[in-house]
């Protein structure tokens, strides 16, 4: 995927990427009008219900909010000599477009978006459907992880964060962190395996001798439990302290900056404990099977 269809398709509002002159031919597959075959993106057509790709259909550009009749490709299209490479790139900035896309299982199922480009960056400033309708099928996998109620709360911190409220978002995407590492002590607890004095709090001996007790922070809770918990969130605690940080410190700018890394990171989070769960029901079913053919053999000895 590139860049620019990153942003495009699971990028929130606002958010910017860095350009070049080095970025030209993506930006003139995504920018101009020319006929460029490989212009398409992937992404969850929610009219269909289901993963579509989606052709370029149309851009235009607008500046200063006034509709550009004169089609990009013809500026520099058909003329005698090729504009440079340097001409064209300052061509494609300092101005606003708005890009079309349909739907290639039913071309009445469009997708829009409003780009802004300056000298330094594409900033997406408005587009539809969604990233929360893009991104639902990305979290519907997660239903047999999460409760209804987290799944929930999942997706509105992907909306928010696609309608540029980082700091709402951060406090959902905690939520999710916390509930994890909750359930994983409740399993652990339940076998025996960790108690709950352990969980709550550590235990250490003061200056003079005596033992005293308090209350372990949520990375210490984390490190405990690294044996039954995704490797990403005990290897990067600091996701944990940094949507905490959003949450209490950070302004919604920087919250927003920081959202694409961070909910990546929940979402690698998410995938690992999803194989855990997977493996661990193959694991009971493997189990379960074996002990079958077992009891069918020793039968057929006590009858030999």
């Amino acid at each position: 995927m590139s860049r620019i269809e990153e942003l495009l398709v699971t990028r929130g509002m606002y958010d910017t990427i860095d350009i070049s002159i080095d970025d030209l031919d993506e930006m003139e597959k995504y920018l101009s009008q020319s006929e460029y075959t490989g212009n398409s993106i992937d992404c969850f057509c929610p009219k269909c219900g289901a993963n579509r790709i989606f052709e370029f259909v149309d851009c235009k550009p607008r500046i200063n909010n006034g509709v550009v009749t004169v089609n990009i490709a013809d500026s520099f299209g058909k003329p005698s000599k090729k504009p440079s490479k340097e001409k064209r790139y300052k061509s494609l900035l300092n101005s606003r477009y708005v890009l079309t896309y349909c739907c290639t299982y039913n071309r009445e199922h469009n997708a829009f978006f409003d780009l802004l480009v300056t000298d330094s960056g594409v900033m997406k400033i408005g587009q539809y459907p969604s990233v929360a309708d893009f991104l639902r099928p990305k979290t519907k996998k997660y239903s047999s992880i999460l409760s209804e109620q987290y799944l929930k709360e999942l997706n509105t911190a992907i909306y928010l964060a696609a309608h540029g409220v980082g700091i709402g978002s951060f406090v959902y995407l905690r939520r999710i962190i916390e509930m994890l590492v909750h359930e994983t002590y409740k399993g652990a607890n339940k076998n025996g395996e960790v108690s709950e004095d352990d969980f709550f709090y550590i235990k250490y001996a003061d200056s003079d001798g005596i033992e005293k007790a308090r209350y372990r922070k949520f990375d210490e809770k984390i490190e405990l439990l690294k044996d039954y918990l995704p490797s990403t969130l005990v290897e990067k605690k600091q996701i944990y302290g940094i949507v905490s940080k959003g949450v209490h410190e950070l302004t919604e700018e920087i919250c927003m900056e920081y959202y694409h890394v961070i909910s990546s990171g929940v979402f690698l989070i998410l995938d690992q404990k999803l194989k855990i769960e997977e493996e661990a029901k193959l694991k009971r079913e493997i189990d379960k099977g074996i002990n079958k053919i077992m009891q069918f053999e020793n039968a057929q000895k006590g009858n030999l």
